[in-house]
């Protein structure tokens, strides 16, 4: 999976998303420039984000982070959507989290200093 960063002050809608969402990474606590990548898989297609300190990766359903008007999550609490932890990175006593999901909410948590 190649992921790109945008040069410039121009952000694709998955950089606006995490920034937005999630402005320091919950791993090593400190503000990433995210960079991004898309992977398509039968019925789905999610964005990846990686945290270039640690190489912490987290991602969500692009119909989540960037939902279709009208659909039901164009109107849901983007704090309750479910961030799945691809990888740890550099963090890696924290392997066991891989694979798992957790809400927004949480991961601003664990970024504040709780993991």
């Amino acid at each position: 999976m190649e992921f790109k960063r945008s040069n410039g002050n121009l952000l694709s809608g998955p950089e606006s998303w995490i920034r937005e969402n999630l402005a320091l990474c919950p791993f090593c606590k400190r503000a990433p420039e995210w960079e991004t990548a898309t992977e398509f898989t039968v019925g789905a297609k999610r964005y990846y984000f990686r945290c270039p300190l640690c190489l912490a990766v987290l991602s969500v359903l692009a119909s989540e982070a960037i939902p279709v008007p009208g659909s039901v999550g164009a109107v849901a609490n983007p704090l309750t959507f479910l961030v799945r932890i691809e990888s740890t990175g550099k963090r890696g006593e924290l392997t066991h989290f891989q694979g798992t999901a957790h809400s927004l909410t949480e991961l601003r948590v664990w970024a504040r200093g709780t993991l």
